[in-house]
């Protein structure tokens, strides 16, 4: 995925540095106007999660926005069946059969994402603690979403 990354963005030359690692263990060299992280964080366990939030603030400069997109838990397990149910009906649509090894790993892992995800509202949460302002959810669709913060211009 690195690689073709790369690729597509290649024009960007410089202002763009790529990380392949454990999000929850990575460190940053310097400071970046963005941090932009896709279906990564969820892996993270909660308590890690608090830490991770003030490093990437941490990195971030003055003005700088974090923009994250992730698998969250359902605030109630009611939800958490009724996205299920949904995404079902959803694939069943599209045609697409879930096959016997996917089934499998999700009655092994109860959560949507089969990872350490989190409620939305703690992300925030941990978002504001960290020092992020105008911290929101930008984009949600069953128990995936897009949340945003900013650092503030000045401290």
């Amino acid at each position: 995925m690195l690689a073709r990354a790369r690729a597509k963005l290649a024009d960007a030359g410089a202002r763009l540095q790529l990380h392949q690692g454990d999000i929850s263990q990575v460190t940053f060299d310097g400071s970046f106007d963005a941090v932009i992280s896709a279906i990564a964080v969820h892996h993270v366990p909660p308590p890690d999660k608090p830490g991770l939030f003030q490093r990437l603030y941490d990195v971030l400069r003055p003005s700088g926005v974090l923009v994250l997109g992730d698998a969250f838990q359902a605030a109630t397990p009611a939800l958490s069946e009724r996205y299920r149910d949904l995404s079902k009906a959803w694939l069943e649509r599209e045609g697409i059969v879930e096959t016997p090894v996917y089934t499998a790993y999700r009655s092994r892992n109860s959560q949507p994402s089969g990872g350490s995800s989190t409620h939305l509202q703690a992300y925030l949460q941990w978002m504001e603690e960290a020092g992020f302002h105008n911290v929101d959810c930008v984009w949600k669709y069953l128990s995936r979403a897009v949340v945003y913060g900013e650092r503030p211009q000045s401290q």
